[in-house]
């Protein structure tokens, strides 16, 4: 829904969201425009409309075996799970793609806001911003000590070389939110969040 949006901003055609998107669901998703930023609206059931066109699964990774018997023509999947199933795929343009961190101010004049309020302690607004994947260790693992040798795993070199190999390469260095209560090990492997 934001990538429709920023697109429609980036090529200045307000009709783009529009003819993908409205009149497609049980339940309408509105766009509203307040100031620099385009709210999208979400209803607390997204169904789309019977012939709409539409399939939605709980992941994107759920689409991959739609795509393979042709049961779809094509999909929204993230460059990296594209890559790694050998799909044709097009590249889309920066300002669209959440793909570069430096653009996060362009990402984030579009916010995803659900029409319903699921938990109080949840904002339910979502804006735009740089796609990034995290690791953590939970406070409550039950072996901490594994669980930190396998991060360091996944940040070490080895680790890296995997990641790159499926297309997924990670930043560098990585940065860790709460980096003073991080293991001595993975204090090493990882910088400050900013």
């Amino acid at each position: 829904l934001m990538a429709l949006q920023l697109a429609e901003v980036y090529y200045d055609d307000h009709l783009i969201f529009d003819n993908a998107i409205t009149g497609r669901f049980e339940s309408a998703i509105r766009v509203r425009k307040e100031g620099a930023q385009w709210f999208i609206l979400v209803p607390e059931i997204v169904q789309p409309k019977k012939d709409s066109g539409i399939v939605l699964r709980g992941g994107s990774i759920q689409l991959i075996a739609l795509l393979e018997s042709g049961d779809i023509d094509y999909a929204f999947e993230y460059e990296s799970v594209s890559r790694q199933h050998g799909f044709n795929f097009v590249s889309l343009p920066d300002p669209i793609n959440m793909g570069v961190e430096s653009l996060n101010a362009t990402y984030g004049q579009v916010v995803v806001k659900l029409d319903f309020q699921r938990f109080a302690s949840v904002a339910p607004e979502f804006a735009g911003e740089y796609i990034q994947y995290g690791i953590t260790v939970p406070t409550n693992a039950p072996h901490p000590d594994l669980a930190a040798e396998f991060v360091a795993f996944g940040l070490g070199p080895e680790g890296q070389a995997v990641m790159a190999a499926d297309h997924h390469p990670l930043i560098q260095p990585p940065r860790a939110d709460g980096y003073d209560h991080l293991p001595e090990t993975l204090r090493a492997l990882c910088v400050p969040l900013p």
